[in-house]
């Protein structure tokens, strides 16, 4: 009686606080978003970067499309329109893990793989890794590696440190693109995948507001 007492009083208690049982793998709780959920009910409102479907939609000239298809990005643009669930997202973001880069749901741990990647969004996910070492920093030798490849440049005063504007990129038409444009031989796939990890691990925080990152790719794989 004693024994069934214990068990009853303890699982009233974890219903009243659904906090970590064990955290010494989970050690990262007290700076997880979810700790604000259960102690307050509550926390920070999640805003997502994203296009909003009803109002912008990528129109492709046909002169896009052969290298669009070459780099495995025309599934993905056509795709482009589809409405994004932004609750489903968030609770997602919510039972995000950065110790073990999985979500924590009733049915157990699960994440993203690169075999998702492929078969969701037909990006590749073999080849030519994308790596920064061989990369310029910010100033002119970097904008000069954007005009060989596109043909144009942004000005040096709308750099961020190395980051390029995406308004940039969305300004350009197919005149600009080089005809020696190579695109198709770098793991696409992969990159947007540690990207996203890196974003969920970001956006899953106390305090943090903004997640980006491919929710496509998110949505479609919950």
């Amino acid at each position: 009686m004693v024994i069934m007492l214990t068990l009853f009083l303890k699982f009233c208690l974890q219903s009243i606080n659904p906090g970590l049982i064990d955290g010494t793998l989970l050690h990262l709780q007290p700076k997880h978003r979810s700790a604000e959920i259960w102690r307050v009910g509550g926390g920070d409102a999640m805003r997502f970067r994203h296009l909003n479907p009803n109002k912008e939609t990528i129109n492709l000239d046909c002169r896009m499309i052969p290298f669009l298809q070459s780099s495995g990005f025309y599934g993905v643009a056509r795709l482009s329109t589809l409405q994004l669930d932004w609750s489903l997202l968030s609770t997602l973001v919510e039972r995000w893990r950065p110790e073990t880069h999985t979500f924590h749901l009733p049915m157990g741990e699960v994440t993203i793989t690169l075999q998702d990647v492929g078969v969701l969004l037909g990006l590749p996910i073999d080849g030519r890794a994308l790596i920064a070492n061989d990369i310029p920093g910010p100033g002119d030798v970097l904008l000069e590696l954007v005009a060989s490849i596109f043909g144009c440049a942004p000005e040096s005063s709308r750099l961020n440190g190395a980051r390029i504007p995406l308004s940039f990129f969305t300004s350009l038409t197919p005149h600009y693109l080089s005809e020696d444009a190579s695109l198709d031989e770098y793991v696409w796939g992969a990159a947007i995948l540690a990207f996203l990890y890196r974003e969920l691990c970001k956006g899953c925080k106390k305090g943090k507001e903004e997640v980006t990152g491919c929710l496509l790719l998110l949505q479609l794989w919950a």
